[in-house]
């Protein structure tokens, strides 16, 4: 592309494809779809696990009832060989048998379904994220093109090149601080379903014991909202833990529960949260010096060719309470299957005090290597302030090697 005169459509130009950029790169789309596919494979995985198991529990549940169903045929015959109270006593215990794999099967039949529709809004959301992320990339092209025509390839000056590359890293460090965000907060949602259907299938079969013996349909209705409240809790602290797949639980048992609860929102309170406000806080100041200097650059060009450029370098900046809603409307629970009835109305749990509480996560299980990042940016850095260096009398040479090693360290970043 030959070089491009710098005029006011060329800096609304800019300034619009920026502004785009920023939008979307705030709502965090790359990782979020990349978040999505992993759960999806995983889920996926599950599902074939769970389709055996259902198909296991068919088989048996057919071999018991052939069992009550041959027994019942031959009635006649055993009962006068055995007895007729040895007879009730393997009849009894057959249909029993019958029961509690028909029992198995039911559940293995609901977890079943749980988890295909899981996997389809799973993919429901990857289809909505795809065009997102492709949008962004034809977008991030399309502002890497103008600024290649801009400065003839090269960066505008070093200040420019170092805020780039700076921002890279902030950007990529609030991402991964909003995606753990994201986890401990759809964490947070599905245990405290967890907890209330544990509490309402408690309160359930407590019930259930003082009931009359004789109201039978009463007793299986209760027996059936303990056993799927119980069904649903234990997806709901499995799918927790897959959110948080880097974090050793240390609770297990049902008392324990709650205080995994209680945890769980210490460290989004005190932690994430505090983390995720200072990431943004960083990339938003960075951006704005990088918009900054961008445009201080392309005004002196129209000026040095002998146009006018009213625009202050300082203007069409982002709306913070714009780029607000949107970083609140990043971090929203999913919907958590299971969570109807009446384990909605249970209290919550009585908070623990924090001496007794385990001790939190480190920064590396919450946020994976962000060190490497910062060392990754200091590297560069350095690097950078060396070629300018050495290569002082050799720019017009390394004009495309420098293009190229920009699009190499934004892809490096992205891939992190």
């Amino acid at each position: 592309m030959g070089d491009k005169k710098i005029t006011m459509e060329t800096i609304q130009t800019y300034v619009r494809l920026d502004n785009e950029i920023h939008m979307m790169e705030i709502k965090n789309i790359r990782k979020s779809l990349k978040m999505k596919e992993d759960q999806l494979k995983d889920v996926q995985q599950t599902e074939s696990q769970l389709k055996t198991h259902y198909k296991e529990c068919q088989d048996k549940t057919k071999k018991e009832k052939a069992d009550v169903d041959d027994l019942t045929g031959k009635g006649g015959q055993i009962q006068a060989s055995l007895g007729k109270a040895k007879f009730d006593q393997q009849m009894s215990k057959e249909q029993a048998e019958y029961l509690e794999a028909l029992n198995k099967e039911e559940l293995a039949k609901k977890d079943l379904e749980g988890i295909t529709k899981q996997i389809q809004d799973i993919q429901a959301e990857i289809k909505n994220l795809t065009p997102e992320v492709e949008k962004l990339d034809k977008l991030v092209a399309e502002q890497e093109e103008l600024l290649s025509s801009i400065f003839k390839g090269d960066y505008g000056s070093q200040k420019e090149n170092e805020l780039e590359s700076k921002m890279d890293m902030l950007v990529e460090k609030r991402n991964r601080v909003g995606v753990a965000k994201y986890k401990w907060t759809n964490g947070k949602v599905l245990l405290q379903h967890a907890v209330n259907q544990l509490a309402y299938a408690v309160k359930k079969w407590d019930e259930l014991g003082k009931l009359d013996k004789s109201d039978t349909k009463t007793m299986y209705t209760m027996a059936t909202e303990s056993r799927n409240n119980l069904s649903a809790a234990v997806q709901n602290l499995q799918n927790t833990q897959k959110y948080l797949s880097n974090i050793q639980f240390p609770y297990c048992k049902e008392d324990e529960i709650k205080t995994l609860q209680k945890a769980t929102a210490n460290v989004l309170t005190s932690v994430i949260e505090k983390d995720f406000r200072s990431a943004s806080d960083e990339e938003r100041e960075c951006s704005k010096q990088l918009r900054i200097e961008r445009l201080r650059l392309m005004k002196e060009s129209v000026e040095k060719d002998g146009g006018t450029c009213n625009l202050d370098a300082s203007q069409e900046e982002i709306n913070d309470k714009q780029v607000e809603q949107e970083l609140v409307g990043l971090t929203n629970a999913d919907d958590v299957p299971g969570s109807e009835g009446s384990s909605k109305d249970m209290p919550p749990p009585t908070p623990m005090p924090l001496k007794d509480l385990a001790p939190p996560p480190s920064e590396e299980m919450l946020f994976g290597n962000i060190n490497k990042l910062k060392d990754q940016y200091t590297k560069e850095k350095s690097e950078f302030t060396k070629v300018q260096e050495m290569n002082k009398q050799r720019l017009d040479q390394g004009l495309q090697e420098k293009l190229a090693a920009r699009r190499n360290r934004k892809k490096r970043v992205q891939e992190e």
